[in-house]
């Protein structure tokens, strides 16, 4: 399964390097900045709306692929109904005349509710072991979202409201294999009890896993602040590249939860094997930085805009990023398979902490190196508690 988790995760990539690539070549860094920010503030929702139920999920459900999507969507139901707020924002934005922003805050409450059914549909898969659902709808949005991205270039549309409609619209995609595939899970006791148990948890993971996300993405929300939205576009130009590098460990962690957990609850995770996992996450997202960081510089130096050249003093910061996130990732499996989410929480919230006091310290003085550079000590802290708080889990176990 990591394999077909992989190679959906490959099309996501290659469609965001061109997305990318598209938007730099069209929009000012301004207005890249803008699409950047919308983005990442509904990311950050659609992490509020699951819940944090993602991987909790993943570690018990097992289940068909229909079964396991309509729980998943009972599960982050109350969340979904918040969503009236930014729907009636809207409303009183149109009815006062602001047009333009009630039509942006719109497709961001859509974009989100269609992030999350995304969600739901990656971790179905997973539960079910049924991969080809989520390969489909990974191979629709995307192609729709390369296809919006090629007509607005070729007219030039200069935009980042219009940019951002291409995400929302492909997310289409995911209702609509929502509404084919779900299958309604009768009453029972064994089904409510396994709703109450993965909702719990996640609530218990949920401050890692808004920590995780802003922790990822809160740069991109203080450059605006701090030194403007020019300064962003220039930022995920080279960010939204190197991200990618964290993609193949993020699927592995994911898809091998379930296994982790049935493994830690008989005592069979040795400190020779965590060893090892660590090592994987080091050579895999090493690599893919290496060849990720060698394209990022190509194309900023040779094909984007003179604007953002000074991009490319980001890559080796952020490709060091990286990697120290994706060792967070394998801890934060090992310790969820432990059960031990609140741990988990515990280090994401004080490895966000860091980073927003470096970004604070850093931004103002050395620019968008200072936000690449701040997202190293923040990884570098969770890491480092990581750490301590594993081999805390391996001596409670008399190994």
């Amino acid at each position: 399964m990591p394999g077909f988790l992989t190679l959906g995760q490959l099309v996501n990539a290659a469609s965001a390097f061109v997305v990318n690539l598209l938007a730099s070549g069209v929009l000012q860094p301004s207005e890249r900045g803008v699409l950047a920010l919308m983005l990442q503030i509904s990311y950050l929702v659609a992490v509020v709306v699951v819940l944090g139920v993602e991987r909790p999920f993943m570690a018990t459900v097992e289940a068909s692929f229909g079964q396991s999507l309509s729980l998943f969507s009972r599960i982050v139901r109350p969340a979904l109904w918040g969503m009236v707020i930014p729907f009636t924002f809207a409303v009183v934005l149109f009815v006062v005349g602001e047009t333009y922003w009630g039509f942006a805050v719109t497709a961001m409450a859509l974009y989100v509710m269609f992030n999350v059914q995304g969600k739901g549909i990656r971790v179905a898969a997973i539960a079910s072991g049924t991969i080809s659902y989520f390969l489909a709808y990974v191979f629709i949005t995307q192609v729709l979202t390369v296809l919006c991205a090629t007509a607005f270039a070729a007219m030039r549309v200069n935009d980042a409201v219009y940019w951002y409609l291409a995400y929302a619209f492909s997310g289409l995609a995911g209702v609509i294999i929502l509404i084919l595939y779900r299958v309604k899970v009768p009453a029972s006791e064994e089904a409510t009890r396994l709703v109450m148990t993965v909702r719990k948890q996640g609530l218990k993971l949920l401050p890692a896993s808004f920590g995780n996300t802003a922790m990822l993405r809160s740069e991109r929300l203080l450059l605006p602040a701090l030194i403007g939205t020019a300064s962003l576009g220039v930022y995920v130009t080279v960010a939204t590249v190197m991200e990618m590098a964290t993609w193949p460990v993020m699927q592995w962690v994911d898809s091998s939860l379930r296994r982790w957990r049935v493994a830690s609850d008989s005592n069979a995770i040795s400190a020779r094997r965590i060893a090892q996992l660590y090592g994987i996450a080091l050579g895999i997202t090493s690599s893919t930085s290496v060849v990720l960081g060698v394209a990022a510089h190509i194309v900023v130096t040779h094909v984007l805009p003179a604007a953002y050249r000074p991009a490319t003093e980001l890559i080796l910061p952020l490709a060091v990023g990286s990697v120290l996130f994706a060792i967070a990732r394998v801890q934060q499996g090992l310790l969820l398979a432990a059960s031990r989410p609140g741990r988990v929480s515990i280090i994401e919230i004080t490895g966000l902490v860091c980073s927003v006091v470096a970004y604070l310290a850093l931004i103002p003085s050395l620019g968008v190196l200072g936000a690449a550079v701040g997202s190293i000590v923040g990884y570098g802290v969770a890491v480092l508690m990581g750490v301590i708080e594993v081999l805390r889990w391996r001596r409670s176990h008399g190994r």
